[in-house]
């Protein structure tokens, strides 16, 4: 597995609150608006293909945007400390698997 650090670059009228960020009650799967994602990616120099390719990139990008939400007295977000909790044990012992609710 290859890994390579970028530096995110968030602009500065992007909120994390434009994610609109929650949970689908049926599927169990995360919902949120794409654009804001896609101005990170477009100011980072990330190509869009790296987050709809890498289920792994897509959630560190929304887990960083909301830890500098946090930082700047943002409300928090229960799911997604759970989800940031979950990546943080997951980078401590090098990486993990992500399944669909139901799969292992």
């Amino acid at each position: 597995m290859k890994t390579k650090s970028v530096r995110l670059t968030i602009p500065p009228d992007v909120q994390f609150t434009d994610l609109k960020f929650g949970l689908d009650s049926t599927t169990g799967g995360l919902t949120f608006e794409s654009a804001p994602i896609i101005r990170i990616c477009q100011a980072s120099g990330i190509p869009i293909e790296a987050m709809r390719d890498d289920e792994e990139n897509l959630y560190q990008v929304i887990v960083y945007l909301y830890a500098k939400h946090v930082e700047k007295g943002g409300a928090l977000d229960p799911v997604l400390d759970d989800m940031r909790k979950e990546l943080e044990a997951q980078d401590e012992k090098g990486g993990g698997n992500n399944h669909p609710p139901g799969h292992a």
